[in-house]
């Protein structure tokens, strides 16, 4: 995913077409939802933020990507992840 993003942000910079991804991490989506408490609290534990994130954080960002206040900005792969990946 992130060689495409790059890529395809190389091939289609000169045109004007910004490509970017978003890298989400634990989402609240139904299926992490559905599951009791006592499974998801290992979850969020595992993420320096200690939650799982929201949906709706993750819509900000494609917004954001999506506006021109992001118009300098291609190739880009933004980690929405509560800080997982900066674990390393």
């Amino acid at each position: 995913m992130i060689g495409l993003t790059e890529s395809g942000a190389l091939d289609y910079a000169d045109c004007g077409i910004r490509i970017n991804a978003i890298a989400a991490g634990s989402i609240m989506t139904d299926r992490i939802g559905a599951l009791p408490e006592e499974q998801r609290a290992p979850i969020a534990q595992a993420i320096p933020m200690h939650r799982i994130g929201l949906p709706e954080e993750v819509a900000a960002t494609a917004a954001w990507l999506c506006s021109e206040d992001a118009a300098f900005v291609t190739g880009a792969v933004v980690s929405v992840d509560g800080g997982q990946l900066a674990r390393a």
